[in-house]
Parts: C-alpha cells; sequence; structure tokens
C-alpha cells in the first residue's frame, strides 16, 4: 500500500492518533529509512511494519504428517494431521484464535496466549492438529488461519492464512472397498424405508453426520429411549454406540465426509449398558430395551457387546434366556435380522451372549492386512459344537467412524480395534438388502437374508495363515465363519429372486417349508416326504466355486408375565420341549449320485463350499431328519451362488410377451419399462423381453416393441410373437418359465 496509506492505517488503530501525531510519526519513519528513499525506490511496507511497535503474524509453512509429525501419503480413510509453522514479531501477551479448516470443515483452537510458547530468541510456533480423515479419495484443500477472530491488531492480515491442496489416493478405505460396500449401495440401496435399532451405550443423535432426514423427507431418528443429561439435552456415556452406529447410519454432508453402509436408514437408539457414564448412572433393563425396539418397528438390530445372566456354561451353548434366548425370539417371532459380534474376552475360550445364539448372524473380524481373521476374538466351535461367527464383516484394527467428541473438533475417531466395528458392516448390508427387498418385492425373511450373506461371502485366510476350512466339524470355519462380506456376490443372488425348485437359477435363493420326515433306515429317495429337491441344471465347465447355505429357526418363545402386552424386565424366555430345534440336512448330488453333505446334528446352519465341481447334472436337496416333538413342518432359506456355466434344457417361448400373459399387446413394453426402471415386476423370461434380439433386455427393446407395434416398424426376430420356439441366439438371457408355451406344450 502507499506510505501516507499505511501511515493512516497506523492512526486508526492507535487511540487518541490526530494530525500532528501523524506528521511527527511521518518524520521520524522517513529520517530512519532515509538510505531506502529514493526516487524509484519506493519504501517497502514490510520495511515500515518491521520497524513498528505492532506484532505480526506470519504462516510459514502447511504440511501433512502422522501423529509423530513424520511426513505421509494421504489416502482415503488415513488419519492425518497439520503441522505448521509461523512467525509471531512483537508478541503481546494477549489470547487469540487459530482456525484450520479442512474440506469445508473448521476447527478453532481455544484462546490461548501462544506468547507463551516462543523460545528465548526465536519468533517461531510450531502447531500441530488432527486427525483429519477424508473418506473419498480425490482433491481437496486445507487451510490455517491465524488470529482467526482477530484479537491482535495487525498492519498486515494477509499472510495470516495459509492454503494447501490435498490429493487423496484411492477411492474408498480399503476395508470399504474389498467389501464392495459403494457397489452395495449403487445395486441395493443405501437403506432407505428401513428402521436399524441401536442397542448399547446411548447414541450422540445431534453428532451432525447422523441428524437431517431422509430421502423422502422423514426425521432420520425415529424414537429413543437414553438419557438427555449432557450438552442440549444430548446424553452422556455414548461413545461406544456413537462408534458403532457411525459405520451404519453416517450420512456424509460433503464429498468426502465418512458416510456409513445405510445413510439414509432411519433408526431407534436405546440404552441399556452403562460403559463411561457415572458409577450410578441409570439405564434400561435389557428386555426393556428391546421391548422399545421393537415397539418402534426396529427391522436390524445391531448388538455389538457380550452381556448374559446366569450360568457361563449356558452363555457358551447358547442357552441363557438373557440374552440368547431373548435374541432369538425377536428373529424368530417378530423376523428382526439380529447381528451380534463375537466377542474378544481374555478370560474365555467360547463365544458368549448373545454372539453365542442360534438365529443371529454373529460378525467377527479380520486383522489389519485384510488377509487374515483377527487373532484376538474368541470363536467356535460353541460348548455344544455350533459354528460361530457366521461371517466376517471388517477389520477389527485401526477402525475410523465417528467420535462423540464432535462439540471439540473431533468429528472422527481413528484407531479403534475390537469386533464391535466389524457388526455394524454386516448390520449395514442387512439395511440395503431390506432396502432392495422393499422396492424389488423381494422376500425378506430374516433366515434368506442369512443363507444369501453367508453364500456370498468370500473365504479368508485363518489367523495362522491356513485356509478356510472346517477341520473342527462345524459346518463353517470355525474361525471366519463363511468369510467376508462381499456386496457385489449378495446382489448376484438377491437380484435372481425367489427360485422355482424345479428350474433353479445360479445365483438365486428360496423361502419355504419342508414338510414330514425322511425315513431313516433307509437310503435317500429323493421322491419321498421330508425331501425338498432344487434342480440346478447341467454344468458345463468345471466351476471354480461352488456354495450353497441352508438356514432355519430355534423356535424361541416371549413370556408376558404381566399381560401388558410389551416386551418389558417383567417378562421371561423359553423354548418348549414339545416344539424342538428341527435337523435339517444340505446335500448336493450330481447325476443322480450324492457328492457333497452337510450334516450337522446341533447346528441350525448348513453350509457347503466346493471348488473344482465337475460338469454334470446338479441336485440341491434339503433333508428333513426325524426329531420328535419337531413339528409337522419346518420353514427355511437357502441361498447358492456358483461362478461357473450352468443351463437348464431349453425353453420355447414368444419374442415380445414380455408378461407372459398370451397376448401381445401396449402392456408388454410397459412391463419392460417397469421392470427396467422400478424392478417391481419380475420377468421370467428374458428371451421374450430381448425384442431385438442382441442379448440385453434394456430400453431399446421397449421403443421397438411400441414401433413394432403401432407403426409397423422393424422386424420381430424368431420365433416370433404367433409360434413358440427357441432363441436361436447364444446368449447371457434365460427363458426361466413361459406359462403360454408351457401350456400348449401339455395339450
Amino acid at each position: 500500500m502507499p506510505f501516507i496509506r499505511l501511515l493512516n492505517t497506523i492512526a486508526q488503530g492507535l487511540p487518541g492518533f490526530n494530525k500532528l501525531n501523524l506528521l511527527v510519526l511521518s518524520l521520524g519513519i522517513s529520517l530512519a529509512l532515509m538510505p531506502s528513499l529514493s526516487v524509484g525506490n519506493p519504501l517497502p511496507d514490510q520495511k515500515i511494519i518491521d520497524i513498528l511497535p505492532f506484532p505480526n503474524l506470519t504462516v510459514q509453512s502447511l504440511q501433512v504428517t502422522d501423529e509423530d509429525k513424520n511426513p505421509i501419503d494421504l489416502e482415503a480413510g488415513r488419519a492425518f494431521w497439520l503441522l505448521s509453522v509461523f512467525e509471531y514479531k512483537k508478541p503481546l501477551q494477549k489470547e487469540f484464535q487459530i482456525q484450520f479448516t479442512v474440506n469445508e470443515q473448521q476447527r478453532e483452537t481455544l484462546p490461548f496466549d501462544f506468547s507463551r510458547r516462543l523460545e528465548e530468541g526465536s519468533d517461531e510456533i510450531e502447531v500441530f492438529w488432527g486427525p483429519w480423515i477424508l473418506h473419498r479419495g480425490g482433491s481437496y484443500t486445507a487451510s490455517i488461519h491465524l488470529d482467526s477472530q482477530q484479537n491482535i491488531k495487525e498492519l498486515n492480515e494477509s499472510d495470516n492464512l495459509f492454503e494447501l491442496n490435498l490429493n487423496i489416493e484411492g477411492d474408498l478405505p480399503p476395508i470399504w472397498d474389498l467389501i464392495r460396500s459403494e457397489e452395495g449401495k449403487r445395486l441395493l440401496g443405501d437403506g432407505t424405508n428401513v428402521i436399524v435399532g441401536s442397542m448399547d451405550d446411548a447414541l450422540d443423535f445431534k453428532h451432525p453426520l447422523l441428524t437431517g432426514g431422509d430421502s423422502l423427507g422423514r426425521p432420520r431418528l425415529i424414537n429413543l429411549n437414553q438419557n438427555n443429561s449432557g450438552l442440549d439435552n444430548s446424553p452422556i456415556n455414548s461413545e461406544h454406540a456413537t462408534q458403532v452406529m457411525g459405520i451404519v447410519l453416517a450420512k456424509a454432508i460433503r464429498r468426502g465426509d465418512f458416510e456409513g453402509m445405510a445413510p439414509d436408514a432411519r433408526y431407534v437408539c436405546t440404552e441399556f449398558l452403562n460403559r463411561s457414564g457415572p458409577s450410578d448412572h441409570e439405564v434400561l433393563d435389557v428386555r426393556d430395551a428391546a421391548g422399545f425396539l421393537v415397539e418402534n418397528g426396529a427391522e436390524v438390530i445391531n448388538l455389538s457387546w457380550s452381556y448374559w445372566t446366569g450360568n457361563t456354561e449356558s452363555s457358551y451353548a447358547g442357552e441363557t434366556e438373557l440374552t440368547n434366548l431373548l435374541i432369538d425370539y425377536l428373529a424368530y417371532a417378530h423376523n428382526i435380522v439380529c447381528v451380534p459380534a463375537i466377542n474378544q474376552l481374555q478370560n474365555h475360550n467360547f463365544p458368549t451372549a448373545p454372539g453365542s445364539s442360534r438365529n443371529t448372524i454373529t460378525v467377527g473380524g479380520i486383522a489389519s492386512n485384510l488377509q487374515r481373521t483377527w487373532e484376538f476374538q474368541n470363536h467356535g466351535p460353541t460348548k455344544d459344537g455350533r459354528s460361530k461367527p457366521d461371517l466376517l464383516g471388517g477389520s477389527a484394527e485401526d477402525v475410523v467412524s465417528l467420535s462423540h467428541r464432535w462439540r471439540e473438533g473431533e468429528y472422527l475417531k481413528s484407531g479403534l480395534f475390537g469386533t464391535s466395528y466389524c457388526a455394524p458392516f454386516v448390520t449395514g448390508a442387512v439395511a440395503q438388502m431390506i432396502d432392495f427387498a422393499k422396492t424389488r418385492n423381494q422376500n425378506r425373511d430374516h433366515r434368506v437374508i442369512k443363507a444369501i450373506l453367508l453364500s456370498s461371502a468370500t473365504p479368508l485366510l485363518r489367523s495362522d495363515g491356513s485356509e478356510w476350512n472346517t477341520a473342527e466339524g462345524t459346518t463353517l470355519d470355525a474361525e471366519q465363519g463363511a468369510g467376508l462380506l462381499n456386496m457385489v456376490r449378495v446382489h448376484q443372488i438377491y437380484s435372481a429372486g425367489e427360485q422355482n425348485p424345479n428350474r433353479c437359477r445360479i445365483p438365486g435363493y428360496d423361502f419355504a417349508e419342508i414338510l414330514g420326515h425322511s425315513n431313516p433306515d433307509s437310503s435317500i429317495d429323493l421322491n419321498s416326504q421330508g425331501i425338498k429337491v432344487y434342480n440346478l441344471g447341467q454344468l458345463f465347465h468345471t466351476s471354480p466355486e461352488f456354495v450353497a447355505t441352508l438356514t432355519w429357526d430355534r423356535h424361541t418363545f416371549w413370556n408376558d408375565e404381566n399381560g401388558n402386552d410389551m416386551i418389558d424386565k417383567e417378562d421371561s424366555f423359553s423354548t418348549d420341549h414339545k416344539d424342538r430345534l428341527d435337523n435339517l440336512d444340505l446335500l448336493l448330488f450330481k447325476d443322480g449320485e450324492l457328492v457333497a453333505q452337510s450334516r450337522s446334528m446341533n447346528d441350525n446352519t448348513e453350509h457347503l463350499r466346493l471348488t473344482n465341481l465337475e460338469p454334470g447334472h446338479y441336485q440341491l436337496v434339503v433333508e428333513r431328519k426325524l426329531i420328535l416333538d419337531s413339528g409337522e413342518g419346518e420353514e427355511y432359506g437357502l441361498a447358492w451362488f456358483s461362478t461357473g456355466t450352468w443351463a437348464h434344457e431349453a425353453i420355447r417361448f414368444t419374442r415380445g410377451d414380455v408378461n407372459a400373459d398370451g397376448k401381445f399387446d401396449i402392456s408388454d413394453p410397459l412391463y419392460t419399462l417397469l421392470y427396467l426402471f422400478k424392478g417391481s415386476l419380475p420377468v421370467t423370461c428374458l428371451d421374450s423381453a430381448d425384442f431385438n434380439d442382441d442379448g440385453f433386455v434394456d430400453i431399446s427393446d421397449a421403443v421397438s416393441n411400441l414401433m413394432f407395434q403401432f407403426r409397423g416398424l422393424g422386424q420381430l426376430p424368431p420365433p416370433g410373437r404367433d409360434t413358440c420356439g427357441l432363441d436361436p441366439t447364444t446368449d447371457s438371457l434365460d427363458c426361466h418359465q413361459f406359462p403360454p408355451c408351457e401350456d400348449l406344450d401339455a395339450l
């Protein structure tokens, strides 16, 4: 700035300063700087600033480091710190604040007299703040602003601000990438219209990433039953649940923010554990917490804790009333998907309640190298010989999620560890699946969801480096269950739809009831009672992988002791010796010969995982063995997956009759559009919907169908609209069922 303007700025900053003072000051400065004043050599502003008795703050540097101040490369999901050095000349003994900003998220220090941090003979100060975490790769901006509230009067404040460009490598944090979480949201959904239950310590529902509404305009928080003893009616005792449920529910405000598996889900929270409150802090009874979630419509509940009453041996066997039978009852009677974490208790060698329960999806974790199971978790077999965990959800080490200290500027917490943070990955996956099921009119029974999740899982290495196996005699690997969550495979199975046992697509699933019992005294008769056969068709080439999972429930009952029609602390839970746990087996036949079987006497999950399956005709068989007092039948969920090429005998169809009603009219192209964009209608013969026979079903088929019907444009590929026939083109589309031609074949 010009010399006189600078002096005017000085004058405005000094109380009682007048024109005479300004003249004297001008003469004094001119004499002091006489060697610098000459024609063509204008007076530098900084020289004036240096000789005046005014403080000056200048940012010297800003860099990204780890927590030990070592420079690092930035990666999605990796915590980093900002390290800055600034110069403080002519310091005042006066407090001011420093503001850090990353991706528009601001954190400000408390007022502090930074002159106290100056070492003798130095005018430089180092400041260090973090962690910061960006959840997605890309380019972002970080900055530091000294004296952000302008408490220090300076002549030049432009050097108080310093910006730094951040380039984050990777798309998502490695574990989120590994389970294909983003594809899950895109293919299945982000939890819209799904209610998630939190049953833990209190959940800080005021965290900015948990507030607001869903995509349908409704508040995400449905109801809560927890303390409000914190600031602005927020809860205390809220550390654990906030961290855990952030992995499920966090909803990004801006790109780069942390976001959970089901960011559009709504939620209900209850507080039954006192983890960090005062010793006299009151919480709910576990039964009251469960009843509150039921009353408020929870469809999936996360259970990242280990808690039981009564005999520890019973907990090892999944037999405690609280909490094994309670949790089994919620699944069996209310179709709530219950997702407990496997425990990591040092003084226990078995899974404990609720992770040892039968009707749950119990979740374990993997090591930070993302290749092996976590060595510190407890695992099966349970005391009664069952597999637990059922599935691996995510990393149990160096986890990132929400922080309950967000008011202090710590929005996220890094370095979390334990299986508590693995279960919410599966809880979020279930929310995605329920979203998909509601949108696409798929079966959403908890047994189906469990069967699909286990059949889609990817096996990892055990903690000792050995491969997935069932050496302990369990149906699943004792350390990792079926393997690691895989959302792309989940979608492949779920989107295939519920299958007709006579002609199954691969992958696929079914929900059914099996009646009667097989004959225990004879070889397997595939036409007898107690047998359900699924015709998988012909495998043409060796299949690298074939997986199938069968699940059913232990029937568990609620005793409403006080008769108020609500689950509460007065009530009890039990099994009935006249309604015993069924014994179902899962068998695989090739060309009529038994080639693989899963037969557990104690578990209510059967699982087949086979590699290098040879070509042939295959049948998957559910067998119900004789168990006295087990009732007339048993409902089950069954899912299967394969990487091989399978086919059935070709089915005849007519081209363009998309809804297979035997007519060729405007309803057919409309049906195609509803199938493509709403997903609410099934197409049993994709070959018929492929109007232009290009091997794909897309909008061009609906357009071609309309143009042919109403403009007479284009040609209708064989077999045409009036004659039943086979598809002459080899493609990936299948004709699963076409009743109009089947009726003709039957004549």
